[in-house]
């Protein structure tokens, strides 16, 4: 029989059980000279502390997955998606409408017509009918997550559905079906990848403007997280989400994704492109109800907001780490001590309380977020091991503060404190870290196209995360 015990690395070994009565035995007798024997001395208690904290330290944390070579300057640093409000005064005027069109070469005229406005009760984007029978594509932000989705025609009607046909995070699409056919449709076979330089039109509900359309031009075509995409520059705005990007034939060439900042700076639009959406088209369906794919994009979430709070972690605790290395022992003031005990003082430990004070507003935060939603269990057994990470370090913070000014004896007990909740919020860790990184394996609700979770997905908006917080005020975040 082999009895497990846990290791000051956080690593599971066994020790056998005859070993145990040993020590047993052995301590029984006084044979182990135990530190309460002697009273330990200031420079032991130094010495063991910085054995806990060394001052040039080894994170005893796993490491993460390493972080993706250099990609080219033309992929997304940051993208807004372009989700407009379901105003009133945005439904639009079948009249109206058909002036505006009036002038647009017969192709375009059709793609306009073909062209729907998707209404949600939170927001509202656009859509393009791509078959007589009533099948509708559209963007996977603009419907996941939504309890409803109406889909309006040309001519003001407003046409429900509660199934999503297919559906696909990845590639950011969706394709839904309504019933009252048959319908001006847009087929989705355009062949040959645009040119650059190639002129576009796009049509949307940008504001208050419906089946409005506006001139572009293709920037380039390249690949996004394994998906084929158009960049393009066009004036368009919230409540193009999901609205069809048509060449001067007429032809469906990309859908409206988002706007996006590039890593090499530029601001373009984004749409996915005639490729992806025929690769999207031909892939198995995977009908789901909305209320069912409401919950998994709820998981989905949830699991991105764990795996940023997993780096947050990880960036703070290596800052607290430095901050605890550099604490010093040394002899209390002599006016401290009225009778004439030895004691301890603990110097230098306001950067600690300082570094803490972040696991603090983590655990905060993700209490709060995780009220809001309702993740899998598996994603909760993660949330479980990141806050006993946080609560073990926040431990050590406060043993620290309550060794100050203890005798030398009870200082060393508090080490041995110490070191025990550092060794557990190191498995905490570790099985955070290993749950989140399978966390794209494990939500399997889209058979198809599983979303891509991953943590190095993750680092270039969470750590490290002064630039993190400062592009969200000065950019916005979607």
């Amino acid at each position: 029989m082999q009895q497990p015990y846990y290791s000051s690395l956080g690593c599971t070994r066994a020790l056998p059980t005859s070993g145990i009565a040993v020590v047993w035995l052995c301590g029984l007798l006084g044979l182990l000279a135990p530190a309460s024997a002697s009273t330990p001395t200031l420079e032991s208690l130094q010495q063991e502390w910085h054995q806990i904290f060394p001052a040039t330290f080894k994170p005893l944390v796993p490491p993460l997955r390493p972080p993706p070579a250099d990609g080219s300057p033309f992929s997304i640093a940051e993208k807004h998606f372009l989700l407009g409000w379901p105003l009133l005064s945005s439904l639009p005027s079948g009249s109206t409408s058909l002036l505006r069109i009036r002038n647009y070469p017969p192709p375009i005229r059709q793609a306009h017509a073909a062209c729907v406005k998707i209404i949600t009760p939170y927001w509202h984007g656009a859509g393009i009918m791509i078959s007589a029978s009533g099948d509708v594509l559209t963007s996977y932000h603009l419907v996941a997550g939504a309890p409803s989705v109406s889909v309006q025609m040309l001519d003001g009607r407003l046409l429900a559905t509660t199934n999503v046909t297919a559906f696909s995070a990845r590639h950011d699409l969706a394709l839904l079906h309504v019933e009252g056919g048959p319908f001006t449709f847009l087929p989705a076979n355009r062949v040959a990848p645009p040119a650059s330089g190639e002129h576009l039109s796009i049509v949307g509900h940008p504001g208050e403007l419906s089946w409005k359309l506006d001139p572009g031009s293709v920037i380039r075509l390249t690949s996004e997280s394994g998906t084929e995409v158009l960049h393009f520059n066009a004036d368009i705005g919230q409540g193009n989400s999901g609205g069809p990007i048509v060449d001067e034939a007429g032809q469906l060439c990309a859908l409206t994704a988002c706007a996006a900042t590039l890593k090499d700076g530029s601001k373009v639009k984004v749409g996915i492109s005639a490729k992806a959406i025929q690769d999207f088209l031909s892939s198995p369906r995977n009908p789901a109800a909305l209320a069912e794919m409401a919950i998994g994009e709820k998981n989905r979430r949830t699991a991105e907001l764990l795996q940023g709070l997993c780096l947050l972690t990880r960036d703070w605790m290596r800052e607290w780490l430095n901050a605890m290395s550099q604490v010093t022992l040394t002899p209390a003031k002599p006016d401290a001590n009225p009778l004439g005990e030895r004691r301890v003082a603990v110097l230098n430990m306001e950067r600690a309380t300082e570094a803490s004070l972040k696991f603090l507003l983590l655990k905060t935060v993700m209490a709060y977020c995780l009220d809001l939603s309702t993740p899998d269990p598996a994603l909760i057994a993660r949330g479980t091991e990141l806050t006993g990470t946080l609560d073990r370090l926040l431990d050590c913070t406060r043993l620290l503060g309550e060794a100050n000014g203890r005798t030398p004896a009870d200082v060393q007990r508090v080490l041995g404190q110490i070191r025990n909740s550092r060794t557990q919020a190191t498995l905490h860790f570790s099985r955070a870290v290993y749950g989140l990184e399978q966390a794209g394996d494990a939500l399997e609700w889209e058979q198809v196209n599983p979303p891509v979770l991953r943590l190095e997905t993750l680092r270039d908006l969470y750590a490290p995360p002064s630039r993190y917080f400062e592009t969200s005020r000065s950019e916005g975040r979607s």
